[in-house]
């Protein structure tokens, strides 16, 4: 027998199938709950000694570091109603009304972001018509999109082709690439358009380009353009009391005495047998009636490998990226006498390895003890390299003293490596997932679940095992439609 540990001997009680969910990060935890819900018996496995994932936060003499994502979205339902249900509520923490605005990192020169963007989504026209950050020409260039016919081919599209063809090449480089760099790892002009930024494309397709869909947008909902979706009394956008890992402790608590959870437990393959599968882990076999593999697109891949190669080889054909960032604790007594912005996007352009800075306690409030101040620089992989903890902090502290100033008080420091799991949404993203539901239309009571699909954000990853715990429990031969990133 397994020797990892068990948390719920007793509480895999449902009296419907057994699934066995595989993985126990957001995506997992939420299909775990969504299963347990309509009364299945469920075993959670979880490679790792804790849940969560990449959210994970430390808290640190009065300081609190996020491994993962700042943010949750509680203006997007599935945040919202999750947060509520679990009694989180008064945990909520809204971001400052008031911050430091973003900039950019332009030519060496630190530029504010023009106001009125949703992401990319651009809400007024006048400010990003009007920025500093870009050049005259090139704001000459971005006025005329307005008069930039639509697009009559329906292929996929790339963010940097969309933007250049749109906007022009400088409105890519300076104020598209480092936004979206913020968001997504990897090189960003290669990313998918519909995936990941599907307002965009339904602006052009609709009203025949983004101006016009400002305009439109203007008109229909008056001066708030942007609808609420989440739950009365919660903020759009915030963070939990003592970090985002919140979320997923308090669910992970929740599913404790009704279903079975192994953390340290990897699931090693998966086989198929008469009713259902046999899922290999270290020392045993599972059975199950059925599984949900919640894990990065890599990982289900070499699961898959013994049972289906035609699924793993789908599967390996979704590329992902590794997320660097070096968190730094610094005296705000030893701060340069300028005021910091709240998020300094770095274009790719300068050539640095730094992706974008951002500091955490400027935007939520009990991020940091008083007299000091966080910091959070997020590195490009492909420039940073894979240098031992010590030699990233010391190019993190090179670049922040090179484009902040911040070069004395550093208290500590930590380094956070996510390696080949994040995915990457390029272009033909959407048509890669088709194919992989495809085949799993001949795998009844299997499917996949995760960041890898329909959405990175925290959002979309609950949806993503809500759905695929119905589609094993409804024993469905048809997997749910590819649902596009939602960025706002």
């Amino acid at each position: 027998m397994p020797t990892s540990p068990i948390a719920g001997q007793g509480g895999a009680c449902g009296t419907g199938p057994h699934v066995l969910v595989v993985g126990a990060g957001i995506s997992g935890l939420a299909a775990a709950d969504r299963l347990v819900s309509r009364g299945a018996r469920v075993t959670l496995l979880e490679a790792g000694r804790r849940p969560g994932g990449v959210i994970a936060s430390e808290r640190l003499g009065g300081f609190v570091v996020e491994a993962g994502p700042e943010t949750l979205l509680t203006a997007r339902p599935e945040v919202a109603r999750l947060v509520t249900a679990l009694g989180l509520a008064e945990r909520v923490v809204p971001g400052r009304r008031t911050v430091p605005p973003a900039q950019v990192l332009r030519d060496g020169e630190r530029v504010p972001l023009p106001d009125g963007l949703a992401v990319l989504v651009p809400q007024r026209l006048l400010p990003v018509l009007t920025s500093e950050l870009l050049p005259w020409r090139a704001r000459l260039r971005a006025a005329a999109e307005i008069l930039v016919p639509r697009c009559a081919d329906t292929a996929d599209e790339s963010l940097r082709s969309f933007v250049t063809r749109r906007l022009g090449p400088r409105a890519y480089e300076w104020l598209a690439e480092p936004l979206a760099g913020t968001l997504h790892p990897g090189e960003v002009g290669e990313l998918s358009l519909r995936a990941t930024f599907p307002q965009l494309h339904r602006d052009e397709a609709v009203h025949g380009g983004l101006a016009r869909a400002v305009l439109h947008r203007r008109r229909t909902w008056g001066r708030s353009p942007v609808p609420r979706e989440g739950e009365p009394g919660l903020p759009p956008a915030s963070t939990l009391r003592t970090g985002t890992a919140e979320l997923v402790e308090a669910l992970h608590r929740r599913l404790a005495d009704r279903a079975e959870v192994r953390l340290g437990t990897p699931a090693l393959s998966l086989h198929r047998m008469d009713g259902g599968y046999l899922v290999r882990i270290p020392g045993t076999d599972l059975p199950a009636d059925a599984v949900v593999l919640a894990v990065p697109t890599p990982r289900a891949a070499r699961i898959c490998a013994a049972l289906d190669p035609e699924l793993t080889a789908l599967l390996d054909r979704m590329p992902v990226a590794t997320s660097l960032s070096v968190v730094l604790a610094f005296r705000e007594a030893d701060l340069p006498g300028a005021a910091l912005p709240v998020c300094c996007h770095v274009a790719a352009t300068e050539g640095r390895a730094t992706r974008s800075i951002s500091i955490p306690s400027l935007r939520y409030p009990g991020r940091a003890p008083g007299g000091t101040v966080l910091v959070r620089v997020a590195l490009r992989a492909d420039r940073a390299g894979q240098d031992d903890d010590a030699q990233l902090v010391a190019r993190a502290r090179d670049e922040l003293r090179e484009i902040l100033g911040l070069s004395v008080g550093l208290l500590w420091s930590r380094v956070h490596r996510h390696e080949d799991v994040l995915p990457r949404y390029t272009v033909g993203h959407q048509d890669r997932v088709l194919a992989v539901r495809d085949r799993l239309r001949s795998r009844p009571g299997l499917a996949v679940a995760g960041s890898g699909y329909d959405g990175a954000g925290i959002p979309d990853c609950i949806a993503s095992g809500r759905r695929a715990a119905d589609a094993v429990l409804d024993r469905s031969t048809e997997q749910c439609h590819p649902v596009a990133l939602t960025t706002a």
